[in-house]
């Protein structure tokens, strides 16, 4: 009787060994598998620290938008600030009060110079009197030149707003060195504007800055770093440092480390006794600690092609590597 049960056993070893199914395969991915690395703001891309074939985690910095710096047009104080850190603006930021107490819009009525001598410079300090009375005295300095009249801001005086003055060219207020007839009117508030994320604020209300003091800065668009957005691997760069970029251009594209799967081809015969969630295990030919990977048929296709059909098998541990080979066991 035992004969016959091991007669039995070494007939039936052949068919049980027949379900174990081998075929060399390649990892591979899809091409809807990548992940685009978008930017987040329009402006210049700094610092890009990868390049294809890198590995990267999601979430990782690969690079950030330059910031737009805003600055004081003009000394003054911090009238209103109407943006915090972090919050998305298309709006005034803040408003500063300027130094100067007036600013007088002169032209050349009743200048007593010659046309060549009372060019006016942008910069070059006049001194102002009122026609009424000449009690009220200030001192100012030319702002701005436009066709016929030149701006002027005081820095030291004191005028009535409204009144009419004289502008001259020497402290004396010698008739001889008129320059021309203005009305005094009181500085408007200057506006900063940002459109976009405001990133961080150097000035709060009441400071006192000076022209040339940088006032916020923001990014245009919602961020300006720049993130990997799945982990996984590199695939391509299309942005460089130095980069002109707007909101939404992709940038870097990743292939994520659990989108490779391992492709194989079999036959007809073998892919009739193969069904969706068989396990296998895969030896890749680089592997030189001889690791076994485990996975799973995840894919048969229902058309063949010469007599074959194509087999996917997703791995249980990713690899974010495309074109490696390997030797696939599937058993029953």
């Amino acid at each position: 009787m035992k004969k016959i049960l091991l007669l039995l056993m070494c007939c039936l070893l052949p068919i049980c060994q027949a379900f174990a199914l081998e075929a060399d395969g390649v990892t591979a991915c899809l091409d809807s598998s990548l992940v685009s690395v978008l930017s987040e703001a329009s402006g210049t891309l700094e610092n890009l620290s990868v390049q294809a074939g890198d590995m990267v985690e999601k979430g990782q910095s690969i690079g950030n938008i330059k910031a737009e710096k805003v600055f004081a047009t003009c000394d003054g104080t911090v009238l209103h600030v109407d943006a915090q850190e972090g919050q998305y603006l298309n709006d005034t930021a803040l408003q500063i009060t300027p130094a100067c107490r007036y600013i007088v819009y002169f032209t050349a009525e009743k200048s007593t110079q010659t046309a060549e001598m009372c060019q006016i410079h942008i910069g070059e300090t006049v001194y102002m009197r009122c026609t009424k009375d000449a009690t009220h005295l200030a001192i100012g300095y030319v702002t701005r030149i436009d066709g016929s009249y030149y701006k002027v801001e005081t820095t030291a005086g004191e005028l009535y707003v409204g009144e009419t003055v004289y502008a001259y060219r020497d402290p004396s207020y010698d008739t001889n060195q008129r320059v021309g007839k203005g009305t005094v009117t009181m500085p408007d508030a200057d506006s900063y504007q940002a459109a976009g994320r405001v990133l961080k604020m150097y000035v709060q209300e009441g400071d006192y800055v000076r022209k040339g003091q940088l006032l916020f800065t923001y990014v245009k668009g919602q961020n300006d770093d720049v993130t990997a957005a799945e982990s996984g691997i590199v695939v391509s760069v299309s942005g460089q440092t130095g980069q002109n970029v707007n909101e939404g251009e992709i940038l870097a594209q990743i292939l994520p480390a659990n989108a490779i799967c391992v492709e194989a081809t079999v036959s007809e015969e073998k892919a009739a006794s193969l069904r969706r969630g068989q396990k296998a295990t895969i030896q890749f030919a680089y592997d030189q600690y001889d690791k076994v990977y485990s996975g799973t048929v995840s894919y048969i296709a229902s058309d063949s092609s010469d007599d074959s059909r194509l087999i996917r098998i997703t791995l249980e541990d990713p690899l974010p590597y495309v074109g490696l080979t390997c030797h696939i066991t599937i058993a029953e």
